[in-house]
């Protein structure tokens, strides 16, 4: 019995390690995520559509320079890189998730109105990135259709996105996008979430506002 206890605290001790580790290696590219988004906002409501062609023209020259150059490590760049990026997207494509949110972001931005625009990209920006690290540090009850994320990490995106989209949303208009949000990051389809999330909340508020 006692040997039965200690090795279950063991077993505890590394987990909990396992998820400070991860956590320390998510976090500074959450952070980043998060103040581009919010910055974006902003920016959404400063000049409009303008920051959306801004984004795709910027999108479209980091996927031409990381094809130029992912075979070879470019100074300076190589280290930002690392820390911002996924190790499976270094192999593939570095910068994948940088092009893919600018993308997705951009056409969220010019494609709707400024409003619901702006809170596709506030879903996206403070609901992921909560989601991820709470779903990390705390996440204990699995998604049934989709195991890899919990119900913690998708609690997280729904309280985060909500909070920073009545910022500038009506309570109910808020709570209706961060709910469409946090449902579309769960569904497994293969998409990331990136595109995704700021694309379909960014519908649902058109359709209501």
């Amino acid at each position: 019995m006692a040997t039965g206890l200690f090795a279950w605290r063991d077993s505890a001790k590394l987990l909990t390690m396992e998820r400070i580790n991860r956590i320390k290696k998510e976090l500074p590219r959450q952070l980043y995520h998060l103040c581009n988004g919010l910055i974006i906002t902003w920016a959404v409501f400063r000049w409009g559509r303008s920051v959306g062609v801004v984004l795709l023209l910027l999108s479209g020259a980091g996927l031409w320079f990381s094809l130029r150059y992912r075979s070879r490590e470019v100074p300076y760049l190589e280290g930002l890189v690392r820390l911002l990026d996924r190790p499976e997207d270094r192999e593939s494509l570095p910068g994948k998730g940088a092009i893919l949110y600018g993308t997705a972001v951009g056409l969220t931005i010019v494609v709707f109105p400024k409003l619901a625009a702006a809170g596709g990209v506030a879903a996206l920006a403070a609901g992921d990135s909560a989601s991820t690290l709470i779903g990390i540090a705390f996440g204990r009850h699995p998604i049934p259709w989709n195991p890899r994320l919990s119900f913690e990490g998708s609690a997280a995106f729904l309280v985060a996105a909500f909070i920073l989209s009545v910022l500038f949303l009506p309570v109910g208009y808020g709570l209706a996008g961060a709910l469409v949000g946090a449902l579309i990051e769960t569904v497994p389809w293969g998409i990331d979430d990136n595109i995704t999330i700021p694309l379909a909340v960014a519908t649902c508020l058109s359709f209501l506002l």
